[in-house]
C-alpha cells in the first residue's frame, strides 16, 4: 500500500501537505487478515482541502471523481490504483439531519478521533512510514475489542449507522464490544430512523455477506436493532407454518449457520434471512429497504421455490415443473433448503429424494427444453385454429404433457395436439 501511494505522497509533499493511509488497509495489515475481501481502493487523509487535492492529483490521475467533494473526499486512479482522499475533518452533526455538516481541519489526531471505531482510527504517515494511533486501536485489535474513539453516545449520535456497522466488525473480526458501546446501541436504536434506508440496506448486506455473521446477528438481536429493522425474523407474528420453522430468538443461531453454509451471493442470502416469513412480508420489507426491482424478482423466485421444495416433491412430474418454474435457481434453492434443514437438525430425507429424482432426470433428458417445441402460430397451423383462448390452452396442454413425460419433439407435440383436439380438448381449462 505504501508503495502504491508513493506517487501521490511525493506530489502532496511537493505541494506542502501531509498524506496518510488510514482505515481498512491499515487495520487489515495490522490484523493480518481481511473480511472485506475484494475492496482494492486505498483510503487516505490529508490536511489539503478538496480543491487543493483536486489540483494536485488531476495532472497524474487517469480518472477523477468528485461526487464526494462536498464531504471532503476526492476519488482518483493513479497508476492503476484507486484512491479515496479525504480532508482531515471534525464533523458536527445536526441531530435531526441525515447528513453531516463537514468542518475541515488540519490535525490528523482530531480527524482520527472523529472516526467510527478505534480499530479504524489508525493512520500511517506516508512521509516517514510511522503509525499514528492516538486511540490505541492496535491494542484493541490485539485484545479483540470493539470500542469507539469518543464516548459511544457521541460517535453514534454523529452517525447512527455506526451502530449497525458495529455488528459487521464484531462478526468479521470476532471482536467483543465494550459494555458502554453495547449499552449505547441498546438505548439509541431510534436514532436509526434518520438514516436513509439505502445506507441501512447496504450495511445489512455487508453483514449478510460475511463468512460467519452469527456474532453480528446476535449483537443486533441483543441491542434491539434487529427487532427494529427486521421484526419478522425475531417474532412468530408472520412466520410460515412449516414443519421445520422455529421462530423467535432461537432462529438467530440457525440463521447464522445457514448464511455461513451457502454461497456468497446477496440475493440468495436475503432469501435465507427471509426464509421463515411469508413472501408478501418479505417483499414488503425489501421494498422498504429500497432493494432493486431486479433483486426483488430474484429473491421472490428463490423464496417461491423454497416453499415448493419444503413440500418435498419427488415425483418426476413435480420435479420437472419445479425446474421449469426456476430454471436458473433450482440448485441454489435446493442448497438453501438443505442448509435450513441441517441448521435446525431437521431430516433431509425428503430433499435427498428430490435430488435423486432430479439427478436421474438430468441424466435422461434435457430439462432446459420443457417448454412447447411449437409456438402459437405453429399450434394454430397444426389445429387449423384462429387466434383465441384455445391457443393458450393448447400450449398449456403441451407444457403439462412435457412435465409428465419429459421434453417433446415437434412430431410428438403435433401428434399430441391432434389427440387433444379430437378426444381431450377439455382436459386443460
Amino acid at each position: 500500500a505504501m508503495k502504491a501511494a508513493m506517487p501521490l505522497t511525493h506530489l502532496m509533499a511537493e505541494a506542502g501537505y501531509r498524506f496518510y493511509l488510514v482505515g481498512g488497509v491499515v487495520r487489515d495489515t495490522l490484523s493480518g487478515h481481511s473480511f472485506l475481501g475484494g475492496e482494492t481502493d486505498l483510503d487516505c487523509t490529508t490536511d489539503a482541502v478538496p480543491t487543493e487535492v483536486l489540483r494536485v492529483v488531476a495532472p497524474v490521475a487517469s480518472v477523477v471523481w468528485t461526487q464526494g467533494q462536498r464531504f471532503g473526499t476526492i476519488g482518483c486512479v493513479v497508476e492503476g490504483q484507486d484512491f479515496e482522499i479525504t480532508t482531515h475533518r471534525g464533523d458536527s452533526y445536526d441531530p435531526a439531519s441525515r447528513k453531516p455538516k463537514v468542518v475541515f481541519g488540519t490535525d490528523v489526531i482530531k480527524d482520527l478521533y472523529r472516526r467510527d471505531f478505534t480499530i479504524n482510527a489508525i493512520a500511517v504517515d506516508c512521509f516517514n512510514d510511522t503509525i499514528v494511533d492516538p486511540c490505541d486501536g492496535r491494542s484493541d485489535l490485539k485484545a479483540g475489542l470493539l470500542r469507539t474513539p469518543l464516548d459511544p453516545r457521541i460517535s453514534f449520535g454523529e452517525d447512527p449507522l455506526r451502530m449497525l456497522r458495529a455488528a459487521r466488525f464484531i462478526a468479521g473480526y470476532d471482536l467483543e464490544p465494550t459494555r458502554t458501546l453495547t449499552q449505547a446501541v441498546a438505548s439509541m436504536g431510534d436514532r436509526l430512523d434518520i438514516v436513509s434506508r439505502e445506507r441501512i440496506r447496504e450495511e445489512l448486506q455487508k453483514l449478510w455477506l460475511l463468512d460467519e455473521p452469527v456474532r453480528g446477528l446476535n449483537f443486533l438481536l441483543q441491542t434491539g436493532l434487529l427487532s427494529r429493522l427486521l421484526p419478522e425474523i425475531v417474532s412468530d407474528q408472520h412466520t410460515r407454518r412449516t414443519e421445520d420453522s422455529q421462530p423467535g430468538e432461537g432462529n438467530i443461531g440457525s440463521l447464522g449457520r445457514v448464511l455461513a453454509s451457502i454461497d456468497l451471493e446477496i440475493d440468495l442470502r436475503w432469501a435465507a434471512v427471509l426464509a421463515d416469513v411469508s413472501i408478501q412480508v418479505a417483499l414488503d420489507r425489501l421494498r422498504d429497504l429500497h432493494v432493486s426491482a431486479v433483486s426483488m424478482k430474484k429473491i421472490k423466485s428463490l423464496l417461491t421455490g423454497l416453499d415448493t421444495v419444503k413440500s418435498a416433491p419427488h415425483k418426476e412430474v413435480d420435479v420437472r415443473r419445479l425446474v421449469y418454474d426456476h430454471p436458473f435457481d433450482i440448485d441454489r434453492i435446493i442448497a438453501l433448503a438443505r442448509a435450513i434443514a441441517v441448521s435446525k437438525n431437521a431430516s433431509t430425507a425428503k430433499i435427498n429424494r428430490l435430488c435423486a429424482t432430479l439427478s436421474s432426470l438430468r441424466q435422461q433428458e434435457d430439462l432446459s427444453c420443457l417448454d412447447s417445441p411449437l409456438d402459437g402460430r405453429q399450434v394454430m397451423k397444426v389445429l387449423d385454429m384462429k387466434p383465441g383462448p384455445q391457443v393458450g390452452r393448447a400450449l398449456d396442454f403441451l407444457r403439462e404433457l412435457a412435465f409428465k413425460t419429459g421434453p417433446l419433439t415437434i412430431q410428438e407435440a403435433t401428434s399430441a395436439l391432434h389427440h387433444w383436439r379430437n378426444s381431450q380438448s377439455d382436459l386443460v381449462k
